[in-house]
């Protein structure tokens, strides 16, 4: 019996909704497709993030897990296997090389690296193209994407290199690469992503160098085992794992120790920095997870805006028929009841197309660095987080309906004042279709106007807030990038390697030098703060050519330090406080000299931004006098020379040094840092262009939505004369006159919000503050205005399709 009556109450309004949704058919599959498209976009943004926010994790537990580093005289890998409590040894020394193209072009130095190919591939090393050899071959190599990127090779293909011989180096010591050693050709049998090529710091240079670039090849074992008494190396090193992990660490140096033999040089046995890799990670990974989340989450909320207003309109469109349905005898529950089922399979198709979309697109994620350390890339469904979102997509839809079928019966009006826009125009004496316009942009039916026209206002607004916010982060980060001295790199040019010493001739040379207009000479090395790891930048306070100083001063006596900002955090200490310095096992570590290590107060008179030169980001190196290093017993002798050039054309210098000087030559380093927010900005232009995409939605919306309101009164302008032409007019004006107001609003707000975004990336990441406002933005006061008047146009176009007649009787 209660089946025959829900059947009795339900058919009718079934019937009803079928009509209404034939009349309707293309208007609903749009609203479906459209809100499944926004909804897909956004599920698989968030589902991203999650996928995202756990890369490093999975990263770091598929990499070898590496206890101590083994180095110093030349070993075979089965000795040091054969240590107790040795449960892995690989090797991975370092061969300087160089390629030799033929052209008679100066050769181009290769960052190779010995490897153990039989043992078994470290898993977070990925290959690209080709197979890696099994290590028969000794003259099977494998390179990474930047050396093919710099010589133009691939699989398969052969390279001749050429070693430097073994009494070459001190000459490489000076910057001196013309290789003497012998020329060895090899084959290409694989293109690998390295783990440290995801997170590097950008050098750029006039041309390619052994240090400067990140490119690498990999060389067997065997080559190193048959010839490395014909050529230059810089000492056997091998990473070592543990059976016992760091419990085995303190027999380790002592076993190590009685390989060397009697009279050589005792093998060195330092722990493996394990997290180093994964620290460099962390950041951009965090950002990207930040970004694709936010973008996430907004997109939802903007489409859920957007589908309100959409849902609201389709409402309405309907609501003419409820007089005729409340003379039926359709009750209120009915009615309500009716817009769900009109509007039910829109939402069942934005479903479909949100779940479809959402998997569709998973493949797609993580993006930027996270991409990079996937180790399993493709089609990999968050099951949870797309399931949910379906289900809220449908659920939604159909909610709105019935929200909106229930406004409708109350016809929610809001009062708000009248602007004095038009009555400003009318005062100025505008043209009659201006003053239409504005009365038709600003003031509602009677002094009233929609909730549905003022959502549609303030949505608007809050597009060109999101658009104008995040276009000042990209053209911040933009020019953070771009700009050398934003980065920490006031220079023009860094002559040297933080390797090698500079002999005294050069130095003197080049402080003659009349194309140098300003310079500073320095070192780079690695001391403890606190007790903490640390890398400072040390200089020559009489130098022209200082670093960066962001507040307070630059250290000028042995006893002062400027920290940088994230080093000041990281250690606990502000201006006025006292830091602990010591260079014992670092690169200033006298230990040649049998000099000893003395601990200095220093007192911390600044923040600094200092370039980076070693494996510190943005932030993470201190400044301190060369004299300070020396008086804690370091090795205080200069191996940079960091210069401002002289004359209008810095590059026509800079190519007369890299033609004269054979030291090496370095134009800048831009920090990993912003090298990844360089790379992800484009997650936040996704956002713009979407952002842009509703926000011309909603102002589309909010004109059709006046010109409806006001269809009675144009009518009645149409039937006392209006002509075609001066409605047209005012078609214009009204659209115009609307987009000026959401920009009016919303560009203020716009830069503020950017201005605070920049803001807090500046705080966060230790730079000097200043927002930029790109040019493109007010591109939107343009783009705005065109939007409107087509809309209004399209509408005056709609709108003379029908007769006077019928919309008066309508009325």
């Amino acid at each position: 019996m209660h089946a025959d009556i829900l059947g009795s109450v339900l058919t009718p309004v079934w019937f009803v909704a079928r009509t209404q949704r034939r009349s309707r058919r293309v208007a609903l599959i749009g609203l479906g497709v459209f809100v499944g498209i926004l909804s897909a976009i956004s599920i698989a943004l968030i589902a991203g993030a999650r996928r995202s926010s756990s890369v490093v994790d999975r990263f770091s537990a598929a990499a070898t897990p590496y206890d101590a580093q083994v180095f110093g005289s030349p070993l075979p890998p089965s000795e040091v296997r054969a240590l107790p409590g040795v449960k892995r040894a690989d090797p991975n020394s370092f061969i300087a090389t160089t390629y030799v193209d033929g052209s008679g072009q100066p050769p181009a130095g290769i960052n190779g690296r010995i490897v153990d190919f039989s043992a078994p591939a470290d898993p977070t090393v990925r290959v690209l193209r080709g197979k890696l050899p099994d290590g028969h071959d000794p003259l099977q190599v494998v390179v990474n994407e930047i050396f093919v990127q710099q010589f133009a090779t691939s699989v398969g293909e052969r390279v001749t290199v050429q070693m430097f011989s073994p009494d070459q180096y001190d000459e490489v010591q000076q910057g001196i690469y013309k290789p003497r050693g012998p020329k060895y050709e090899l084959a290409i049998a694989a293109i690998v992503r390295l783990p440290e090529d995801v997170v590097v710091d950008e050098g750029r240079s006039a041309s390619a160098r052994a240090y400067r670039t990140p490119n690498a090849m990999l060389l067997p074992l065997g080559l190193w085992e048959q010839h490395h008494n014909e050529f230059l190396d810089f000492g056997q090193s091998y990473l070592v794992q543990l059976a016992d992990g760091q419990a085995g660490m303190p027999a380790l140096p002592k076993a190590a120790g009685a390989l060397a033999g009697p009279g050589a040089q005792p093998l060195a046995v330092v722990p493996a920095n394990a997290d180093s890799r994964r620290t460099s990670y962390i950041a951009p990974v965090a950002l990207e997870t930040t970004a694709l989340l936010a973008l996430g989450i907004g997109l939802a909320v903007a489409a859920a805006a957007t589908t309100m207003l959409l849902l609201r309109t389709e409402q309405r469109f309907h609501e003419r028929d409820t007089p005729k349905l409340h003379a039926l005898g359709y009750t209120p529950p009915q009615l309500v009841a009716l817009a769900a089922l009109r509007t039910l399979p829109a939402a069942l198709l934005g479903g479909v197309v949100a779940l479809a979309g959402a998997i569709e697109l998973s493949n797609r994620f993580p993006i930027g660095i996270g991409r990079e350390l996937e180790l399993h890339p493709g089609l990999q469904v968050n099951i949870a987080v797309v399931a949910v979102g379906t289900i809220v997509t449908v659920a939604f839809v159909a909610g709105v309906s019935t929200l909106a079928a229930r406004l409708g019966r109350r016809r929610t009006r809001v009062t708000v004042p009248r602007f004095n826009v038009t009555r400003g125009l009318r005062w100025a004496g505008a043209p009659t279709e201006a003053a239409l316009g504005a009365h038709l942009a600003f003031d509602g039916p009677r002094g009233r106007r929609s909730s549905a026209t003022t959502q549609g206002l303030v949505g608007g607004v809050v597009a060109l807030v999101v658009v104008g916010a995040v276009g000042m982060w990209v053209g911040g980060v933009d020019r953070l990038y771009d700009v050398p001295a934003r980065h920490g790199w006031p220079w023009d040019v860094a002559i040297g390697n933080i390797n090698f010493k500079m002999v005294p001739a050069t130095l003197s040379r080049l402080a003659t030098d009349p194309r140098l207009a300003k310079q500073t000479q320095a070192a780079f090395g690695q001391v403890s703060l606190n007790g903490v790891s640390s890398e400072v930048f040390a200089f020559d306070p009489s130098g022209t050519a200082p670093p960066e100083i962001l507040s307070g001063r630059l250290p000028t006596s042995p006893n002062e330090i400027a920290l940088g900002s994230r080093e000041m955090h990281r250690l606990g200490v502000a201006v006025g406080d006292t830091v602990a310095l010591s260079v014992a096992g670092g690169e200033f570590d006298n230990v040649e000299d049998d000099v000893s290590d003395v601990e200095q107060s220093l007192t911390v008179v600044g923040t600094t931004l200092a370039p980076m030169f070693g494996e510190s980001d943005l932030g993470d190196v201190s400044v301190v006098p060369l004299d300070t290093i020396k008086a804690a017993g370091g090795r205080a002798y200069p191996t940079l020379v960091m210069a401002r050039l002289s004359g209008p054309d810095p590059s026509a210098v800079e190519a007369q040094l890299e033609r004269d000087l054979s030291e090496e030559q370095l134009l800048d380093i831009v920090p990993a840092r912003v090298v990844n927010m360089h790379r992800v900005r484009r997650v936040p232009l996704l956002g713009i262009v979407l952002a842009s995409a509703l926000g011309t939605i909603v102002l589309a919306y909010v004109v059709f939505a006046g010109v409806r309101s006001y269809r009675r009164e144009l009518a009645v302008l149409r039937a006392i004369g209006l002509d075609a032409k001066r409605v047209r007019r005012v078609m214009v004006w009204h659209g115009a006159l609307t987009a000026i107001v959401v920009v009016v609003i919303g560009i203020p707000f716009a830069l503020l919000a950017g201005a605070a975004l920049w803001r807090r990336v500046t705080d966060d990441i230790g730079i000097r503050p200043g927002a930029v406002v790109p040019p493109a933005l007010f591109l939107v006061v343009p783009a705005s205005i065109a939007v409107a008047v087509a809309a209004g146009l399209f509408a005056d176009r709609r709108a003379r399709r029908s007769h006077v007649a019928e919309v008066l009787r309508a009325e």
